[in-house]
């Protein structure tokens, strides 16, 4: 069985921020800044442990090329979402994110809860974990939306060191 759940987190996923160079900002938030990106799904995985079927347990692990505002790349991503609670209406998903960009590496998690409907593109927020680099200390959160089945926009909310 394979399923498309974006992130992720992407997102977390959850996490597609650009680097200093070439940044594509939203605009400045009062704490901190704002930053926007597109990840498009390059490889996606879905492993179905037992029992059979979408249950506890279920992963999927994807890569995402990353754009910034301006369309030019701007990294890529690694996303693993474990599910955590199955229903017969939706399943939550535990998200690990790390968002690899020219100025170091963002990471990010959260839960978040997909329904089994159709079209369900939905937007939620996880926290940004932390960082490398540019990003060392960085904390704040990701409002993740699910543009397509393919596709998501991430908006980071970053505070202010």
């Amino acid at each position: 069985m394979k399923t498309h759940v974006r992130f992720g987190v992407a997102a977390a996923a959850a996490a597609a921020l650009v680097g200093t160079e070439g940044a594509g900002w939203a605009g400045d938030a009062p704490s901190g800044r704002t930053i926007a990106n597109h990840a498009a799904t390059a490889e996606e995985n879905f492993m179905d442990v037992d029992p059979a079927g979408f249950s506890l347990g279920d992963t999927v692990v994807i890569h995402d090329h990353l754009t910034n505002a301006g369309g030019k790349p701007a990294g890529h991503d690694g996303v693993v979402c474990t599910v955590t609670l199955a229903t017969s209406r939706s399943a939550q998903f535990q998200c690990l994110v790390t968002a690899h960009l020219k100025g170091g590496d963002l990471t990010a998690q959260g839960l978040f809860t997909e329904p089994f409907r159709t079209p369900h593109h939905p937007t939620f927020l996880i926290a940004v974990t932390g960082g490398t680099g540019a990003y060392a200390g960085a904390a704040g959160y990701v409002s993740v939306h699910e543009v397509s089945e393919e596709e998501t926009d991430y908006t980071f909310h970053l505070l202010a060191s």
